[in-house]
């Protein structure tokens, strides 16, 4: 990548992110004929995100095949651009980027609402609420995995503040969750229940990383000590001796005898926490039964059970 390639490319990625920002801002609305603009410029975006992509390797393939462009040309925007298709074969026969099969179908599911946004064939609500949350999660897709280690010059909105702002769309939240899905059946997870919903986003896709816990939905990450530490009541977190993770502690909540956790497979001793349902008050596992296999429990916990909700 020279210079140039990478100065068009920083434009471009700019314009880019400008059209997502306006995109999540009108799909973060209540339902109205608003969120066909936000098809639009979600469309826009994700076109100049792949442009964005092949301008890194070589700015000049942004023009139709058999024009000679020059300099000037491309500062004034004076020439034929190539389509989306067109940009995605190019990308693929240089080996730097090619869609998945789900992304394409995404990515044609964006291009048919924008066409008919366009000429006002106006689709209904769950049509575009759908598009629109796979669209808007593929925008995210791409941007993490080709520019995430870009520190642009200007100003734009962190993609874990997009994503924080489109927590209430139920639509991109599924868009998301499924995407995710994979990856998270193929993670180390906790076992236990502290950790149901992200710090950050609120959605059940924390998993373990080496010595943190990651949110896959939104990218939080924060350390399992100081995580636990939280939750200790004496603020003292120590090692695991079921899974070596530092990741047990003495619960913060209880007060009388001794209880010790590991926040990530469950290993107890002392007495036992009963998890109940705040709603039901019935009682449910207190662990995850799918997550790995069942830790050890200390042969010192008491016949009596302290009592915690969720």
């Amino acid at each position: 990548m020279n210079k140039n390639d990478l100065i068009y490319a920083i434009r471009l990625h700019e314009n880019a992110r400008r059209f997502i920002e306006s995109a999540v801002e009108l799909a973060s609305k209540e339902w109205s004929l608003e969120l066909t603009f936000a098809a639009i410029h979600l469309a826009s975006g994700l076109e100049i995100l792949l442009k964005t992509r092949l301008a890194v390797e070589d700015h000049e393939q942004l023009a139709r095949k058999g024009q000679t462009v020059t300099r000037q040309q491309f500062e004034n925007g004076d020439f034929k651009s190539i389509t989306v298709d067109e940009c995605l074969s190019r990308l693929e026969s240089l080996g730097v980027f090619q869609l998945t099969p789900r992304q394409d179908v995404v990515l044609r599911a964006v291009q048919r609402l924008r066409n008919r946004a366009i000429h006002y064939i106006a689709p209904t609500e769950n049509e575009i609420k759908s598009a629109l949350g796979a669209g808007l999660n593929l925008f995210i897709e791409i941007d993490r995995s080709e520019f995430s280690h870009w520190d642009p010059p200007y100003q734009a909105k962190p993609i874990a503040q997009l994503l924080t702002d489109l927590s209430d769309f139920d639509a991109f939240v599924q868009a998301r969750l499924s995407a995710i899905t994979d990856q998270l059946n193929r993670a180390r997870r906790p076992r236990t229940h502290y950790f149901d919903e992200c710090p950050h986003c609120s959605q059940d896709a924390v998993i373990i990383n080496e010595g943190f816990f990651e949110c896959l939905f939104c990218d939080y990450e924060n350390e399992i000590t100081c995580e636990v530490e939280h939750r200790s009541l004496d603020g003292v977190v120590d090692l695991c001796p079921e899974c070596g993770t530092r990741s047990f502690a003495k619960h913060r909540w209880y007060e009388v005898g001794l209880t010790k956790e590991c926040f990530c497979c469950g290993y107890c001793e002392g007495r036992e926490p009963r998890w109940l349902d705040w709603k039901t008050q019935t009682e449910i596992p207190r662990l995850h039964p799918e997550r790995a296999s069942s830790p050890r429990i200390s042969a010192s916990i008491s016949p009596e059970s302290v009592g915690r909700t969720i």
